[in-house]
């Protein structure tokens, strides 16, 4: 399976709602990731190595562009990024599908909590990439933010997080070619919502101070987000930062440390920060709240599903102001900008080999 040109169904573009068609695309390339896992890694049409974001949606293009470049350098398929202000749901079941022959997917076994689903939703429906699931489109908004439910199987986006969803155009055999509305996902809404998730209310340490964190990865030989994520990253800055907070735990850290440590790392607190509208204070909590705490005591396995979302980094010249970020060669940072105050700046250990990341 290490050749994964060939790997999924090839998009049938005429089957795609015009509803959903008229939205922003990519296309992606299928790659193997060491734990056996497929992710599907987005790129911008019209070029051959250009990923796109989903915090970025200027750089994705209309359907006809990524219809035209799919089959170009083994990309496998095409995707359209949720756009939360569109009025579409988009519903995934995952591993419901059982299908021979992928060169038959005309002739599916839908397992029978996922062809519940299907039948009361009316809407339409298309196989997956891998023929392996099921996904389902709906006008309308969801009663709550977006569902992951993993551990039963079912993901419904309205955009009130950053996605995209793969598209295949290989309607289910007997579902509508048109879109439905999404009052009839409200039972399945309640039914799947996952149940809260309980959170130490802990008071959040004082973090340590930088030198502190310097000697701590020095002496315990620890890995930089960007280095223990190289081969695990889903693309889904949430989850990745979860994942990246159970390896610190699992090496030893204390709260403190492992928060620090986290605040330190110029990629793993700048995906914290856009969380939180680049507000320190804001995303430090959500880091506390929503990371360190559940990620203590756990193990550092990755088990999200693939919603690949990578961050670009600006590189901008050396003079900020207030409330920029900048990246900047050690050699050029000017005594001006050593004067902003210690306590703003976000510095990442693989930056001291030359490039550091300001706050300004």
């Amino acid at each position: 399976m290490n050749d994964l040109s060939k790997w999924g169904l090839p998009p049938i573009i005429e089957n795609i709602p015009p509803e959903v068609a008229k939205g922003k695309w990519c296309v992606w390339k299928a790659v193997l990731k060491p734990n056996g896992k497929v992710t599907k890694v987005p790129y911008k049409p019209g070029t051959t190595s250009v990923k796109v974001s989903t915090a970025n949606p200027s750089e994705w293009k209309p359907l006809e562009w990524a219809a035209h470049d799919y089959k170009k350098d083994g990309f496998n398929g095409i995707g359209r990024l949720i756009d939360k202000d569109e009025g579409l749901v988009f519903v995934d079941l995952d591993g419901c599908v059982d299908i021979v022959d992928i060169g038959t997917p005309d002739k599916p076994y839908i397992d029978a909590w996922a062809k519940d689903i299907v039948n009361a939703l009316e809407t339409y429906t298309e196989l997956s990439p891998s023929g392996a699931g099921l996904r389902m489109v709906l006008k309308g908004e969801l009663p709550g933010d977006d569902i992951n439910n993993a551990g039963r199987g079912i993901e419904l986006y309205a955009g009130s997080s950053p996605r995209y969803v793969t598209m295949t155009g290989h309607r289910l055999p007997g579902t509508p070619a048109d879109i439905a509305s999404s009052q009839s996902v409200d039972p399945f809404y309640e039914q799947y919502k996952p149940a809260p998730r309980e959170v130490r209310d802990d008071a959040m340490p004082d973090l340590l101070d930088l030198d502190e964190v310097v000697d701590l990865t020095a002496t315990t030989e620890l890995k930089t987000f960007d280095e223990y994520m190289e081969d695990l990253a889903t693309g889904d800055r949430s989850h990745d930062l979860q994942i990246y907070s159970r390896y610190l735990y699992s090496c030893g850290l204390t709260d403190a440390q492992a928060l620090s440590v986290i605040f330190y790392d110029s990629t793993a607190f700048g995906m914290a920060l856009s969380k939180r509208h680049n507000n320190e204070q804001k995303a430090l909590t959500y880091l506390w709240d929503h990371h360190c705490q559940p990620a203590s005591g756990s193990s550092p396995v990755n088990d999200f599903d693939d919603v690949p979302d990578d961050d670009e980094s600006v590189e901008f010249t050396v003079g900020a102001t207030s409330g920029e970020s900048l990246t900047v060669a050690l050699e050029t940072v000017q005594d001006d900008l050593l004067e902003i105050p210690a306590r703003d700046w976000i510095l990442g250990r693989r930056s001291l080999g030359g490039y550091i990341t300001l706050q300004a």
